[in-house]
């Protein structure tokens, strides 16, 4: 859900997560973007199909990850 639609961020570590929290703190048009989009998602896009199909995706994507060996 988060895919190019300036919803959120996926991170790797704490730093990584530590410096987008600073991102939001740094930028109140970041924040403000990123907290528009969300919602508007979540208002007009979310609902339990997508939901199942996002997690279906991950869970095939973590399958075939466990698969080849990564």
């Amino acid at each position: 859900m988060l895919d190019n639609k300036k919803t959120g961020f996926i991170v790797k570590n704490d730093k990584q997560l530590g410096d987008k929290m600073l991102d939001f703190f740094k930028s109140k048009h970041l924040l403000s973007t990123y907290s528009k989009n969300a919602h508007d998602l979540m208002k007009n896009y979310w609902n339990y199909d997508l939901y199942i199909n996002c997690l279906n995706k991950f869970i095939d994507k973590i399958r075939d990850e466990n698969r080849s060996g990564n």
